[in-house]
Order: structure tokens, then C-alpha cells, then sequence
């Protein structure tokens, strides 16, 4: 049987990932680069990568695009709370040079849940959830093959809810941006990040606790609310599980209900992977979403 390979695009806060995937999982290439400031330069990516692609593999004519944002169906439109200045752009406009493809797209909390569905962690379960915190913070639901999406499509926007007794919400807290201005409003300099989760200075090291603390007040929100089988952390912050459980472990613990058994959490197996071999996955094992 002739392998068939899809284009799949995860357009990121941070960065673009723009890979070639087959029907079987392999990723046959996989680019990196700094997402654009301009709607017009990240088009120009979209369609140069197709082109050379298309000039050394056989490809699909559908696509799979993931956004760190929210795609709205019902105007066609992508919206980039954590880039582009948290402008919208229309799907047509965006892949405009893509005449005669289809455009699947999803939020990267929905492409990253299919992509453990199919190849990762959530393989063999039903109810689960994919925390993603990276330069935002969203949620992944699934329930049996299908993601809850809601009835304006943002299920799962947990990163907006406020903290209980502050102002702030959890995205502003936990996410790499919110990690990084915590920081430097006590240093008065600015650090990353991966910096801060690796110095062994004592401020990096208070952030980090203050952090893993946060963390579990989210998780217990989440379980919580859903009582998910397995809760799986994604995104360069959620990465850092082995070094935020100690904090927050001991909160999740003691904020949720007795009665709540399965309350598993581990890492993704796919890490940045996730919503790229999602974005497949959903084409080939999820047509009915669509």
C-alpha cells in the first residue's frame, strides 16, 4: 500500500513547526523557526514549505494547522491572544497561495489530545485531558474519540480563569511569560524561563516553588471538574513536571474530592510533537469531527 504523508503546521506564540508526517505517525521532517511578526511572512513559510514538499514526497491535499489561539469556525477566522499583537486573520488570507487544499484546523490543546489519542499517552483511554503550558496555558478534553469543544468552541480555556483572591488569571501566573515577569519585577532583570527553572540562585528557586504551588490549584480545578483517567502535561513549562510536583502535588492533594480515585499525571511522550502528529491523526482517525 502506497504511503500517503500529510503537511502539518503548529503555529505557535513562539515558534512555527512545520513538518511532513505519514499515515503512519513517522514525522519525515520537522523545521523550527520564530513565529513571524506578520500575518504576510507567516503565509510565505506556509507556502514555501508546501512547495518543497510537494517536490520531494507524495502529499495530501489535506492539511493539518494548529493554533495557539482560538479558530473560529463560524467567521473563518484565527485568533492569536499570545501573538500577531492578538490579532484575527482570516483563514482564506492566510493560505491564500494554498488554492485547491483543505485546511483543517485546530487549537493546539485540541491537536495536542489527538496526537496522545493516536500516538502518546492517552493510547487505550477514554477520558482524559491534555494540560498544555507554554507561552499560554489551555486544555484538551477527550472523551472517547471526540474533544468537547463547547458551544463557542473555547472548552478548555482554563488559563483565563483568575486565581482565586487576585487579580491575576493562571495564564498570567504559570505560563513562560507570567514565570519571566514574576521574575523580574523582584529582580529587577530578566531572565527566561528555561533559565530560571535551571539557576541555582535563590529567587529563580522561589519562583519555581511559587510556580509548582500554582500549578496545583490548577490541576486540582481540573481534576476537579472533570475527573479525567490521566491528566498529561505538555509545553516547555508543563515539561518541568519532575521539578514542580514537590510544591504541587501536596496542594492538588488536599483540594480534591475524596472520592476522586484516578488522578494520574505524567508528561507527554510527544512533547512539541503533539499537536503537529495531532493535527494528522485528526484527518485520518477523526473525519466525523470535521
Amino acid at each position: 500500500m502506497r504511503l500517503v504523508n500529510y503537511l502539518s503546521f503548529d503555529i505557535g506564540g513562539t515558534n512555527l513547526r512545520r513538518a511532513l508526517v505519514s499515515d503512519e505517525g513517522v514525522v519525515l521532517t520537522l523545521d523550527k523557526c520564530r513565529t513571524p511578526d506578520s500575518f504576510t511572512e507567516l503565509a510565505k513559510l506556509i507556502s514555501t514549505f508546501t512547495t518543497e514538499m510537494r517536490g520531494k514526497y507524495v502529499v495530501s491535499r489535506e492539511i493539518g494547522v494548529s493554533v495557539a489561539g482560538l479558530f473560529d469556525r463560524k467567521a473563518n477566522c484565527v485568533l492569536f491572544p499570545n501573538a500577531f499583537d492578538g490579532r484575527s486573520v482570516d483563514v482564506n488570507e492566510l493560505f491564500s497561495d494554498l488554492a485547491g487544499f483543505s485546511i483543517n484546523i485546530s487549537d493546539d490543546r485540541t491537536a495536542g489530545i489527538y496526537g496522545e489519542k493516536w500516538l502518546g499517552a492517552g493510547r487505550g483511554h477514554d477520558e482524559f485531558v491534555y494540560l498544555i503550558i507554554g507561552t499560554g496555558v489551555g486544555l484538551g478534553i477527550m472523551k472517547g474519540h471526540a474533544v468537547l469543544s463547547g458551544a463557542d468552541g473555547v472548552a478548555g480555556s482554563v488559563g483565563w480563569i483568575k486565581r482565586g483572591g487576585t487579580s491575576l488569571t493562571f495564564e498570567e501566573c504559570i505560563a513562560g511569560p507570567g514565570i519571566e515577569k514574576r521574575y523580574a519585577a523582584l529582580s529587577g532583570e530578566w531572565m527566561g524561563a528555561r533559565q530560571i527553572f535551571e539557576s541555582p540562585e535563590s529567587l529563580a528557586k522561589l519562583i519555581v516553588k511559587e510556580t509548582g504551588k500554582m500549578l496545583g490549584e490548577l490541576l486540582a480545578i481540573v481534576v476537579n471538574s472533570l475527573n479525567p483517567e490521566l491528566v498529561i502535561l505538555g509545553g516547555s513549562v508543563g515539561e518541568q513536571w519532575s521539578t514542580l510536583r514537590e510544591q504541587a502535588l501536596p496542594i492538588f492533594f488536599k483540594s480534591i474530592s475524596s472520592y476522586i480515585n484516578t488522578n494520574t499525571i505524567v508528561v507527554s511522550e510527544l512533547s512539541d510533537k503533539a499537536p503537529i502528529l495531532g493535527n494528522v491523526g485528526k484527518i485520518l482517525n477523526f473525519d466525523d469531527e470535521r
